[in-house]
C-alpha cells in the first residue's frame, strides 16, 4: 500500500512568551509529516470500466465523446511500452 504525506516546515517566531523569557527555538526549521493524506486510487482497467458505465448512462454527446477519448487514451497506457522503450 502506498500512502502520500505532506511535509510541513515548522516555523516559530523568536521572541518572548510574555514573561520576558526568550522562546525556545527547538524545532525551528524542522520538518514534520502531516497526514497521511487519503487518496483514492484505481487501476487502469477499473477506471476504464467506470468511464464506460458513465459514458453509456449519459445522453450528452460532449460527455460521451470526452469519455470515449479518455477511454482510448487509458487503453493505450494500459498496453505498456515496447521492449525497446526505456519507460
Amino acid at each position: 500500500m502506498v500512502e502520500i504525506f505532506s511535509l510541513v516546515l515548522l516555523r516559530q517566531q523568536s521572541g518572548t512568551k510574555g514573561t520576558g523569557e526568550a522562546q525556545d527555538s527547538a524545532g525551528l526549521g524542522d520538518w514534520k509529516i502531516e497526514g497521511p493524506q487519503r487518496v483514492r486510487t484505481a487501476t487502469i482497467p477499473v477506471v476504464i470500466r467506470y468511464l464506460t458505465e458513465m459514458r453509456d448512462q449519459s445522453d450528452d454527446p460532449v460527455v460521451r465523446r470526452n469519455a470515449a477519448k479518455t477511454i482510448a487514451a487509458l487503453k493505450r497506457l494500459g498496453r505498456g511500452c515496447g521492449s525497446a522503450s526505456a519507460c
